[in-house]
């Protein structure tokens, strides 16, 4: 769970979309399913939002609520140690909206810190499937009210999404595990500091000891690139190679312990990133999985439907889909 903390507590995104637009919240598409789901909510209902991360869905249901003057009590909950508002200090609008939602740290899905039969409406944007199934299900049609529903959205196994995460996840592990990439990089950067101890920068830039360094740290990059050469791997090489060349760029006398410092940073935040991943991938739900969770839902007795969920790619050409994910909708008897 470490390497979700340090997401979310460093990143300011409100969504693990952390590129693009996604990553200042749901839009488009998406952002009018869950609109529908809230406006079918009852008026002044609590709304919890399970794996919340920094509360985009969390801070979705208050945007419409606000609009349409629904009145929930909107709340989110994280197995992660997160802070939304704190995490947004910098931006304090966003930060200011953040503190109208109550966010319940360090909470998993199998243990949720609300009393029997207390919440109207259930919702999980990626986040359900992190936990495990029949706990966590026993535990949303607990804190349900009678005629309560949740709302989830699970990782599908066949998704573009965990397609390009296997992709990404692989990529990053070749790269810490199977090369010599970040251990040249450091090397570098060491016999520069030896170097600078003692002489200058100009003198260093002429060394055969920066040259072959160098050469070699290049030939690396250079390798990866070969290996994954395809348009859908570059943005995953370029991510890793530039991560170590801004390291090594411009490089001052008296950086060199900052400059190795900064390596393992990068070093720690790949490795965090490929966890992540990996996490999706295993979370991931395909149709036996779906299958076993109708099931389980039944023996509840609770109404439960499992189905793909695809979202429009291209909107100029509205019948051209994407599968995104698993939709489930829960109801609890009334």
């Amino acid at each position: 769970m470490k390497h979700w903390t340090q997401f979310w507590n460093t990143t300011a995104t409100l969504s693990s979309f952390a590129e693009g637009d996604a990553a200042a919240g749901y839009d488009g598409e998406l952002k009018s399913f869950w609109e529908q789901v809230f406006n079918r909510a009852p008026q002044s209902a609590t709304v919890l939002d399970i794996g919340t991360g920094n509360g985009a869905l969390a801070f979705l249901a208050n945007q419409y609520s606000e609009a349409h003057g629904k009145g929930f009590e909107v709340h989110g909950s994280d197995a992660a140690k997160i802070d939304p508002a704190a995490t947004f200090a910098n931006q304090p609008e966003v930060a200011q909206a953040l503190q109208k939602i109550t966010f319940h740290s360090e909470a998993v899905n199998e243990k949720l810190p609300f009393e029997d039969e207390s919440v109207d409406l259930v919702t999980s944007q990626f986040a359900f499937e992190y936990g495990q199934p029949r706990e966590s299900l026993a535990e949303i049609l607990r804190v349900l009210k009678p005629g309560g529903a949740a709302v989830l959205m699970l990782h599908h196994a066949d998704s573009e999404i965990v397609k390009e995460s296997q992709l990404g996840r692989d990529i990053i592990q070749y790269a810490l595990g199977e090369t010599p990439l970040f251990i040249q990089a450091d090397l570098l950067l060491r016999i520069a500091h030896q170097f600078l101890e003692n002489g200058s920068l100009e003198e260093w830039q002429k060394s055969q000891h920066c040259h072959a360094t160098t050469k070699t740290t290049q030939w690396i990059m250079k390798e990866l690139r070969n290996r994954y050469s395809e348009p859908q791997q570059r943005m995953w090489v370029d991510d890793v190679i530039g991560r170590v060349a801004r390291m090594m760029q411009d490089l001052q006398k008296g950086e060199t312990m900052q400059r190795l410092q900064g390596l393992a940073m990068q070093y720690e935040a790949l490795a965090a990133h490929s966890m992540r991943l990996d996490d999706q991938l295993k979370a991931a739900y395909d149709k036996a999985a779906a299958n076993n969770l109708l099931d389980m839902a039944q023996s509840m007795r609770a109404k439960a439907s499992v189905e793909p969920y695809s979202l429009v790619v291209n909107a100029e050409q509205n019948d051209k889909k994407s599968l995104f994910a698993m939709k489930v909708v829960i109801g609890k008897a009334g």
